[in-house]
């Protein structure tokens, strides 16, 4: 019984290892079916990475701002679903604009969240307007820094699935100020997400802060919190909280919404 046991279970494991992918396509699949999910008003769903969402969520409700009136900037979406810390404001009725240089994620995401504006771009981080994308798989590391993919590919030899580098794409970089301008009527976001894996700093620093001040950020800590909370604390935000790979951050004190 010993012998057989292992044998299932080594049978079971290979067929578990290989069919992951179709599975993963199935069940994105039935996840897109065009119904969307009914829920109370006062559930909330997550598909951050650690609750960011919810987080952002509750404090623009507390601050009266109804749901369907929400504007966000996604700078780094990626996949419309997994991981997203604009997905539960899209499925209460917010819109706003998703920025993501891969073209294969800018199309899922065109295609999952129709309400929403894609830029299939990158937002620039130096005087550059165009750079090279490294595109790795699983999508969600890509990035535009050569040690930042190299750093994620050999940290992923000891993870359950390692990390590959599937291909260079040059892409377009447009400042996030002329994004704002274009894509919200030159009005700033109440929330503000930026994951671009290991530029997220420099992107910041880019934003106008004496035009466009979003009520809420969620940045990737590329950077220690503390100068974070510098920086961001110079121009009037205080540190909300702080999750394993993003810091959050509102205006302080934090808008009440008047409609």
């Amino acid at each position: 019984m010993p012998i057989l046991r292992r044998l299932l279970k080594t049978v079971w494991d290979f067929l578990r290892d290989h069919t992951r992918p179709v599975r993963h396509l199935v069940a994105y699949r039935i996840y897109r079916w065009p119904l969307e999910p009914n829920f109370d008003p006062d559930t909330v769903i997550s598909f951050s990475a650690a609750g960011e969402d919810c987080v952002a969520l509750g404090w623009l409700r507390n601050a009266g701002v109804e749901l369907n009136k929400i504007r966000y900037l996604d700078v780094g979406a990626s996949d419309p679903v997994a991981l997203s810390n604009t997905m539960t404001m899209y499925i209460r009725g917010a819109k706003g604009v998703l920025v993501e240089p891969d073209v294969v994620m800018a199309e899922k995401l065109r295609s999952r969240r129709p309400r929403d504006i894609v830029v299939n771009a990158a937002v620039a981080f130096d005087e550059r307007r165009t750079a090279t994308l490294i595109r790795l798989h699983p999508s969600v590391f890509n990035t535009f820094s050569e040690a930042q993919a190299e750093r994620v590919v050999t940290a992923s030899v000891g993870w359950s699935a390692s990390l590959s580098i599937v291909g260079r794409v040059d892409v377009k970089l447009i400042p996030i100020n002329e994004i704002i301008e274009q894509h919200l009527d030159g009005v700033a976001p109440h929330f503000l997400s930026i994951d671009a894996e290991s530029v997220d700093f420099a992107i910041l620093q880019s934003l106008d802060f004496t035009r466009f001040r979003p009520w809420i950020i969620c940045i990737e800590k590329s950077h220690s919190i503390a100068e974070f909370d510098r920086f961001l604390g110079s121009k009037g935000y205080r540190r909300m909280c702080e999750t394993p790979h993003n810091g959050m951050f509102m205006l302080d004190p934090l808008p009440k919404s008047s409609s």
